[in-house]
């Protein structure tokens, strides 16, 4: 496997032992990923052994590789006449469980209230999800009005769930 190198031995319940051990050797690939998971069974007793229930078990291999979480790019774009801006935040290394990470805009040379509305809220990625969006509404402006390209500063803070900041945590909104 990826994650774990296969194991196949006997166990011995030698003089009375009720319970026993086996290892199984987890690899560190280093790759980024939700928990995996192993099936493990019990099979073939020997002498007037009799397999209880269950025989059978998953081990589940958790993914400990840092999390971070960042813009998928330091800038983007939107018209004039766009009714939304969409803006993506990815998940870089471990994807076992839920985090989250907080949102906002301030004015660059777009007005809030003028060019855009200004947006805060939180980005959540559930277990296994690397990416995700939110939108900064854009304010309409008249077809063919005489106006130059304007910036938002967007910026992630406050990464929840055991994440942390990647880079980049602040991007620019350019409305063309």
């Amino acid at each position: 496997g990826v994650a774990y190198t296969a194991v196949s031995n006997k166990l011995n319940f030698a003089g009375g032992r009720l319970t026993n051990t086996f290892n199984v050797p987890l690899l560190n690939n280093g790759l980024p990923g939700s928990t995996q998971t192993v099936n493990l069974v019990l099979l073939n007793p020997t002498g007037s052994a009799v397999l209880g229930v269950p025989s059978t078990d998953v081990l589940n291999i958790i993914n400990d590789e840092t999390e971070q979480l960042q813009f998928a790019l330091a800038s983007f774009s939107a018209d004039d006449t766009d009714t939304v801006a969409t803006i993506t935040v990815v998940r870089i290394g471990a994807t076992n469980v839920a985090v989250a990470v907080n949102f906002s805009t301030s004015d660059g040379s777009a007005k809030n209230g003028i060019d855009y509305t200004m947006a805060t809220g939180t980005v959540t990625f559930a277990d296994g999800v690397v990416t995700n969006t939110f939108t900064i509404p854009i304010v309409a402006h008249p077809p063919g009005a005489l106006e130059t390209n304007q910036t938002v500063h967007v910026t992630l803070t406050t990464p929840t769930g055991g994440a942390t900041l990647g880079s980049p945590i602040n991007a620019q909104l350019i409305i063309v």
